[in-house]
């Protein structure tokens, strides 16, 4: 059930397998899990219907390590298996995705991704330990490249 979601956080970011914890990946200050739903903005839209959105008020910034964590609602337009029987009660449309950035490198990593059901329950939770080599460089294209923007706005000279 798992190995689909991990697939798709490797796929989406690049991760490596897990490894130990430094102080580079601790995690930045906690954020509320949940939202009004009238606070999410969409910042990315999908051919087949689904969407991306990011909630300001859940951006989170660690002084200490320079880190800076974003959760996006990902719609993948259609529904996706957890596992591979495909059974309806593992599936599921919507994932929450918390991106960590370290704006000064410039890189990411996915620091927890939740497949979320029609009825808003969480079917299941990847959390990857991350280190220093579980950061990649923002591509040019994808959902990292769309939400670096909110993670490290550009500052104005």
């Amino acid at each position: 059930m798992k190995k689909i979601l991990f697939a798709a956080a490797i796929m989406l970011a690049g991760c490596s397998e897990p490894k130990t914890e430094t102080a580079e990946t601790a995690a930045p200050s906690a954020a509320p899990a949940a939202a009004p739903a009238s606070q999410w903005l969409q910042i990315a839209h999908e051919a087949n219907g689904g969407g991306v959105w990011v909630n300001p008020a859940l951006i989170s910034n660690d002084p200490a390590t320079g880190l800076t964590d974003v959760i996006l609602k990902v719609d993948h337009g259609q529904l996706q298996a957890l596992d591979a029987a495909g059974a309806g009660d593992s599936l599921y449309r919507l994932e929450r995705v918390t991106f960590r950035f370290n704006c000064a490198n410039k890189t990411y990593a996915i620091a927890k991704r939740e497949a979320i059901n029609q009825n808003e329950q969480v079917l299941d939770t990847t959390e990857p330990t991350l280190d220093a080599s579980s950061y990649k460089e923002v591509a040019p294209k994808g959902v990292a490249s769309v939400a670096v923007n909110q993670a490290c706005p550009q500052k104005k000279l």
